[in-house]
């Protein structure tokens, strides 16, 4: 009976992979640790140079559970110019997604306190389905023996980075040429504790639209002090996330643990998520980004 299901299951999962669109989404639980996670035309907020390495593990102790990991690579260009480029890599189960991306970034000051920035990425997602070491019934089924699981997508973003004094806010569209529309909008403002020095409070949103799931609102918030924080968020499917990180010279180091409530929290009930990213022009002993080159 478990051999059908699986039977049964691969050929829905086939279906699937060919009518689908070949986006798979996988959100960083601590997007708000790097815009450009999200958005491109984020980098010119930042003034170093740095790379990043990131990892998300799904602990729920199955067989093939979900694991992406990332590595982006930003700097600054010129004072009003950015690059960055972006590898991701998503695999679930038998199902894989790799994502290679070329960032551009351009600054434009609007006033002496507020700043737009515009942003384009363009690259290729690859998407397969390795049917090689599926456990199904009827291994020489036609559809198993001659189909093709394999799809190569021109990958576009378009974005916007608006930043005025300590509010910041963005929007970024996924796929427009192919009118899919993976929409996502942010906010996010940094607060002084009165009477605390290097003491703040970070509360920032994201909304995103999914044209195939129940649209998602994360809301999250972050507490920093000197070269320490700590973060939590909720995000509407009933998801939960508590992070902790710290910044040392030009190291910043992460660590988040989501947990679920939703229905199928049973199976996949947490997962981890660690990065590391060294910044390049950063002065020793300071946390925090480093100034943007117009301030």
């Amino acid at each position: 009976m478990k051999t059908i299901q699986k039977y049964l299951a691969l050929q829905i999962l086939i279906l699937m992979a060919g009518s689908a669109n070949a986006q798979v989404y996988t959100t960083p639980n601590m997007f708000f640790e790097d815009w450009y996670m999200l958005n491109p035309s984020a980098i010119t907020m930042y003034g170093d140079m740095s790379v990043m390495a990131s990892s998300s593990i799904s602990t729920s102790g199955i067989e093939g559970a979900p694991f992406a990991y990332y590595l982006h690579f930003r700097s600054a260009i010129m004072d009003n110019m950015g690059g960055g480029l972006r590898l991701n890599r998503d695999v679930r189960g038998n199902f894989r997604s790799t994502s290679f991306t070329g960032s551009y970034a351009y600054h434009v000051k609007i006033a002496s306190e507020h700043h737009l920035n515009f942003g384009l990425s363009l690259g290729l997602n690859t998407q397969n389905f390795d049917v090689v070491h599926v456990d199904v019934l009827h291994s020489e089924d036609p559809l198993l023996q001659n189909g093709d699981y394999r799809k190569n997508t021109i990958m576009d973003e378009v974005g916007i980075h608006y930043k005025w004094k300590e509010l910041e806010a963005g929007a970024v569209g996924s796929y427009l040429f192919q009118s899919y529309n993976h929409i996502m909008t942010y906010a996010a403002y940094t607060y002084a504790i009165p009477g605390v020095d290097k003491l703040y409070l970070k509360p920032n949103v994201l909304y995103q639209y999914l044209p195939e799931y129940v649209n998602q609102l994360h809301a999250a918030l972050k507490i920093e002090y000197n070269m320490f924080w700590a973060a939590y968020s909720y995000v509407t499917n009933k998801d939960m996330m508590i992070a902790v990180g710290v910044s040392y010279q030009n190291f910043d180091i992460g660590c988040a643990y989501k947990f679920s409530h939703a229905e199928m929290s049973r199976i996949a009930s947490f997962s981890n998520q660690v990065y590391l990213r060294y910044n390049f022009r950063r002065d020793p002993g300071k946390s925090q980004q480093a100034p943007v080159p117009w301030e």
